[in-house]
C-alpha cells in the first residue's frame, strides 16, 4: 500500500533549500562571537569552515541554535523507559530526539488533519476530477 506524501516536492524543496534572498542570507548566517569563538577553536583550516558551514545550514530553518524545544518530565521519562525496553542502551540515548521528533509529526497531522490548515508555502489541493 503506497503511503500518502504529506508534502509536495515543491514543499520540501521550499522549506530546505537554502536561503537566495539577501535579506534571508543575512538572517540565518550571520555568525555571533560565540560562533567566531567555536570556529577558532578548531585546528585546521579545513576545519574552520566546515563548522561554520554546520553552524549555518543548521539555523537555516529559522531556528536558532539556542532556542529549545522542551516537553513534560514525565514524558521524557516514560519515553525513556519506553525506548530503552525496546530498543536497549541505543534506545535511551535516542528516546528524547525521536519523541521530539514524534510530538513534531503529531502536530503536523493535527493541524493538517484536525483543523484541516495548509501549512504555509503549500497550495489548497484542487479539486480534481475522478
Amino acid at each position: 500500500m503506497a503511503r500518502r506524501q504529506l508534502l509536495s516536492n515543491e514543499a520540501w524543496s521550499a522549506r530546505l533549500a537554502p536561503a537566495v534572498d539577501d535579506r534571508e542570507v543575512i538572517r540565518h548566517y550571520t555568525l555571533s562571537e560565540d560562533d567566531f569563538d567555536g570556529i577558532m577553536r578548531k585546528r585546521l583550516d579545513a576545519s574552520r569552515l566546515g563548522y561554520a558551514l554546520a553552524l549555518c545550514l543548521m539555523r537555516h530553518p529559522g531556528r536558532s541554535l539556542e532556542q529549545t524545544t522542551s516537553f513534560p518530565p514525565v514524558l521524557a521519562i516514560l519515553s525513556t523507559v519506553a525506548f530503552g525496553v525496546l530498543f536497549g542502551p541505543l534506545g535511551v540515548l535516542l528516546a528524547a530526539p525521536l519523541t521530539l521528533l514524534l510530538l513534531a509529526a503529531i502536530e503536523v497531522l493535527y493541524v493538517q488533519q484536525g483543523l484541516g490548515e495548509v501549512p504555509e508555502g503549500e497550495a489548497e489541493p484542487s479539486a480534481a476530477p475522478h
